[in-house]
């Protein structure tokens, strides 16, 4: 429900695109990447930013605009919160998608539809159908699959160095930062695609929903629903067919309906099924193992 947003590295001060307002000038206080990104996508706002334009470190060092120390790289941040020790923080923090210190100066972002530039890729923010559908179209031409890898924290690096540096698209898991200043919901994914792939994944777009494929914006209610006691005597009394209710779960095993409310065990190949389908106020449970 929101812009694609483009963005473009800047190796110079002098790439600034023109009209693209900075924070630190126009709003009087700078803003976290993914802010940025979310002004760009909610907004519709365009965007320069340098190291003093944004406030979080840890973009500051990913993106190449300072020099990471070794308290960072030895995995001090990332202890407790990310990771049980130094050891495993440090290799939290050596997988995490970086730029050279000093390639890039800043960046700039804008909705795709109104960036006066050329973007070195784009973002698109969604829900779980929307990233199915970027996926299959990706792939709609060439097949395969599209390989992902996954930290769950420090999105932007995911989102922009990640993407630049393999030249692959991805599918990213918003993190605490994107969730906490950028307000980006629980339901929403990132897609993200370098320039060069933009013609695949809209000749893909294109060729499968001409073919069927679509965003079903609607819900299945072409079923008939099962009904319990008393409203079995009810129909009985009315002379209406009465439909009953049934549990038919996975690998054939069937368990019969209650309607006192009683629990009901079922041993099926060391998994314990647990059914309370008429006790309205008792949480209803089904495990199944999958």
């Amino acid at each position: 429900d929101t812009y694609p947003v483009a963005i473009k590295m800047l190796e110079s001060r002098s790439e600034q695109p023109k009209d693209t307002l900075v924070p630190s000038k126009d709003f009087k206080h700078r803003v976290a990447v993914c802010q940025a990104l979310a002004l760009a996508r909610r907004w519709g706002v365009s965007l320069t930013i340098f190291k003093n334009d944004q406030y979080c470190p840890f973009a500051a060092i990913n993106f190449g605009f300072s020099k990471p120390p070794e308290f960072y790289l030895s995995g001090n941040v990332a202890l407790g919160y990310y990771a049980k020790n130094l050891t495993v923080g440090r290799k939290l923090e050596e997988g995490v998608y970086r730029f050279n210190y000093g390639k890039y100066v800043g960046l700039a972002v804008a909705p795709l539809s109104k960036a006066n530039f050329e973007p070195n890729m784009v973002a698109i923010y969604g829900n779980g159908m929307q990233m199915m559908r970027l996926v299959n179209a990706y792939l709609w031409s060439k097949g395969g699959r599209l390989e992902n890898s996954i930290t769950a924290r420090a999105a932007c690096t995911e989102i922009i160095p990640k993407t630049m540096i393999t030249d692959e698209c991805s599918v990213i898991i918003p993190c605490y930062g994107e969730r906490e200043w950028a307000m980006t919901q629980d339901d929403e994914l990132i897609f993200t695609a370098p320039t060069n792939k933009f013609g695949d994944i809209v000749e893909g777009l294109e060729g499968s929903f001409k073919n069927g494929a679509r965003i079903i914006s609607r819900v299945n209610l072409s079923w008939e629903t099962g009904m319990f006691s008393p409203y079995d005597e009810l129909c009985r009394l009315i002379e209406l067919p009465f439909t009953k209710e049934t549990l038919e779960p996975y690998r054939g095993l069937k368990i019969p309906w209650s309607r006192k409310g009683e629990k009901e065990k079922y041993q099926y190949e060391g998994l314990v099924h647990i059914t309370s389908w008429a006790a309205p106020f008792e949480e209803k449970r089904l495990i199944i193992g999958l």
